[in-house]
């Protein structure tokens, strides 16, 4: 997935927090004074940065199925951290590899979605990947649809 990857790490060996950043198959590690602190700067990048996270199924329940399409499943969601319910749809990586046009049109609007700040425009929270799927977690918008 062409956007960068953002993940927390420990260091065992050295006792040293931090995250990293991929891109371009390129990793950089940035080590941090604790965990806290750790924690802290993923929070704010992974709200601010156009990146993918790692983790989904620790994050997220998915809930009931409202939507399916050829490339993908829309379903309800709820954040483990906060409680909040979302929405979530999964895209298969397989399709994406497929139809390169996919992938494009899926990138353009996360990139589009995360400068954009209107109240007509769905807002996405996290985009994060697993073995199969991208999964696009978006703002919950009561009786909308989502395409």
């Amino acid at each position: 997935f062409p956007l960068p990857r953002l993940e927390l790490f420990k260091d065992a060996m050295h006792w040293k927090y931090g995250f990293s950043l991929t891109a371009h198959e390129v990793t950089r590690k940035f080590a941090t004074k604790s965990k806290e602190e750790a924690t802290i700067w993923y929070s704010k990048l992974k709200l601010q940065a156009e990146v993918v996270l790692k983790c989904f199924s620790r994050n997220f329940d998915l809930g009931r199925q409202i939507k399916r399409g050829s490339f993908s499943k829309v379903h309800i969601g709820k954040s483990n951290e906060s409680g909040a319910n979302c929405l979530i749809k999964s895209i298969l990586k397989g399709m994406l590899a497929e139809k390169g046009n996919l992938l494009r049109n899926l990138v353009t609007e996360i990139q589009i979605s995360r400068k954009a700040q209107h109240q007509s425009i769905i807002k996405i929270l996290y985009v994060y990947e697993s073995e199969q799927y991208i999964h696009v977690v978006y703002e919950q918008i009561d009786g909308e649809e989502l395409y």
